[in-house]
């Protein structure tokens, strides 16, 4: 989120982070589509899961509690 991250305070422990969780989001979302290619919707659903799970983890790491994180203006 390129647009978010103009928005925030950021030091260099934060953005240490950024790789590995774009990582697990990207990764999963294209193991999520080849999964669904195949037809193999157990591994589409599970990479769903990774994918969704990566997302929640840098929202929160991010924005904390929606309102109050002192990252944001």
């Amino acid at each position: 989120h390129v647009e978010m991250i103009a928005e925030v305070r950021l030091n260099g422990k934060d953005l240490g982070v950024l790789p590995a969780m774009e990582d697990t989001v990207e990764g999963s979302a294209h193991r999520l589509a080849a999964a669904a290619e195949k037809g193999d919707m157990g591994t589409a659903a599970q990479q769903f899961g990774a994918m969704s799970t990566g997302c929640v983890a840098c929202h929160a790491h991010f924005r904390g509690q929606p309102g109050t994180s002192p990252r944001l203006k």
